[in-house]
């Protein structure tokens, strides 16, 4: 689920691979405080990304700065059978340290700041660090920079991170700190990193990313995530893609937490990433969703994920015996329905497999001479119900690519939910203005997680991707709470369909009514769109369901 690690204050997540093993280096905010109040870092480490154990705790009085509130982010990096851990003092240093082991205790490695404002260009402090090691296995320190008045003419606002290579000792700089170039900076702020996808280097910070075909730059912006409002990484693990951000929890900005989500690197280089899974988590499925996208895989073999001409991504490129894994898939029924959007040039297997590669065969379906169309083939399981790990192996599979697939799970409401934490909600942005709504958690909630803080004028809540089926009418039924009676306007397709009125339901420890909403027009397919913006009042909203009978 996401967050990962919730109601922790763990955040700032910078994660790497070790021995097969996912190790999360990541700050901690400690609650109940209206600034940030930081005293130590921690280690987190999981074997699926789901189920996370506090592995270490690195306390700054262990260090040469002594006990201070402000542990800024960290990372960490491997070479030569040693594991090297970066710290941020507050914005003004950057410390270092050193163990045989991924999860400490690490020991301060020099006993002073690697870099601070004393180190070339002097004047400026230097914090957050990365450590991004190339192809040629060149190891690099990216650092932000606090530019104090009067360095405008050496460090642009745009230009507000540093690079420079590290020696081989992983403790000392074989050349100055150099400001890399930034081209179009929409949002010249918080903790940089790099990372490389296709010979291409990718310059992240906060939600916004550039890139370049040098390590050095410059970068050119190229884009925005919606992923999370704050620090994070990119990281790659079984052949799959990640991305690691943190946003606030709740209300208050200086108590956040970590989201994990894939994410997946358009032929023009675009990063995009997945909406339902930015809400649900990585490495866990429900049977009952309307689809299962191909490229949700948490680990793969013999294949290629690639986008695809709709516009979405699809798996192509297989070969034979190459294989999909799908940890944890939730409420799969006893021999259960299964369908597969699929397209073949000859005549392809799917085998679908529990616990291993070669595990039980549960079903097998065949995707035969469909040539560029894509079709819905289907088959039916021999299998008990309950949570599975499902394998999807490929046989004679060179020509066959796959978009998404199904359980034909049929929930007895008879109705496709949509969370509203699912959707493509405005983010929080530190430092460069907050935008409301946001996502706060409320146990009371379906999912624990509702829609808040929409009693600001003109906050909005979208959610897009809306299955409409075969198009036509379709009611809209929406959970929500308001202390006080509220008014909204409902968009469809950005089509107005008027105010919606939402009676008050009570206190803050209010529960959760449903109120049908009058008839609504959707298009065919998953085009759709609904937009919920603020007239007057302050409802907050934990699901939208789009009633596929408008009788019920």
């Amino acid at each position: 689920m996401n967050p990962i690690i919730p109601h922790k204050g763990v955040c700032d997540p910078h994660i790497h691979i070790f021995n097969d093993k996912a190790y999360m280096y990541a700050t901690h905010d400690n609650p109940g405080y209206d600034n940030f109040n930081m005293t130590d870092w921690q280690i987190w480490m999981s074997d699926n990304l789901v189920d996370w154990t506090l592995e270490g705790v690195e306390k700054p009085e262990d260090y040469y700065c002594g006990p201070i509130d402000q542990c800024w982010a960290t990372d960490a990096a491997y070479r030569n059978g040693k594991y090297y851990w970066y710290f941020s003092v507050g914005s003004d240093e950057i410390g270092v340290g050193v163990s045989e082991s991924p999860h400490g205790p690490f020991q301060d490695a020099l006993g002073k700041p690697l870099v601070s404002i004393d180190t070339q260009p002097k004047g400026i402090s230097k914090w957050d660090p990365c450590v991004f090691i190339d192809d040629d296995n060149t190891p690099y320190l990216i650092c932000g920079a606090c530019l104090p008045l009067g360095f405008e003419d050496i460090f642009p606002p745009s230009d507000s991170y540093m690079i420079a290579k590290l020696n081989d000792d992983m403790v000392s700089l074989a050349e100055p700190l150099k400001n890399i170039v930034y081209i179009n900076n929409t949002c010249p702020e918080d903790k940089p990193t790099i990372h490389k996808h296709n010979g291409i280097y990718y310059l992240s910070h906060s939600m916004y990313y550039a890139i370049s075909d040098n390590v050095y730059g410059p970068y050119t912006y190229k884009g925005y995530i919606d992923a999370g409002a704050d620090h994070g990484c990119y990281f790659s693990w079984h052949n799959q893609t990640y991305s690691a951000t943190s946003g606030p929890e709740g209300s208050n900005e200086y108590f956040r937490c970590s989201l994990l989500t894939y994410c997946h690197y358009r032929d023009n280089g675009e990063i995009a990433v997945d909406k339902r899974i930015l809400d649900c988590g990585v490495g866990q499925y429900d049977a009952n969703w309307n689809i299962i996208e191909a490229e949700w895989y948490f680990a793969s073999s013999r294949v290629s994920k690639k986008e695809s001409p709709n516009g979405g991504f699809e798996i192509k490129g297989i070969g034979d015996g190459g294989y999909l894994y799908f940890p944890n898939v939730y409420h799969v029924e006893a021999n259960a329905a299964m369908e597969f959007y699929a397209a073949s040039d000859n005549h392809a297997v799917i085998e679908i497999r529990q616990d291993r590669p070669d595990g039980e065969l549960l079903g097998s379906c065949s995707v035969s001479d469909t040539g560029d169309k894509y079709t819905q083939v289907g088959c039916t399981l021999s299998n008990t119900a309950g949570t599975k790990q499902i394998y999807l192996v490929f046989r004679d599979a060179e020509s066959l690519r796959l978009d998404w697939f199904t359980f034909n799970t049929k929930p007895e409401s008879m109705y496709k939910t949509y969370p509203a934490a699912y959707g493509d909600l405005a983010p929080i942005r530190r430092r460069c203005g907050a935008v409301v709504p946001q996502r706060t958690y409320d146990p009371n909630a379906s999912n624990g997680r509702i829609v808040n803080f929409m009693d600001v004028e003109g906050a909005s809540v979208t959610i897009t991707g809306v299955d409409g089926g075969d198009g036509g009418q379709a009611g809209l039924l929406i959970r929500y709470c308001s202390e006080i009676e509220s008014r909204y306007e409902l968009f469809i397709n950005g089509k107005s369909y008027g105010p919606l009125f939402f009676p008050s339901t009570g206190g803050r420890d209010m529960r959760y009514d449903g109120t049908v909403m009058p008839v609504m027009n959707l298009s065919q397919g998953k085009q759709n769109e609904i937009r919920i913006i603020r007239i007057d009042g302050a409802a907050s909203f934990d699901a939208f369901t789009v009633c596929e009978n408008t009788e019920e």
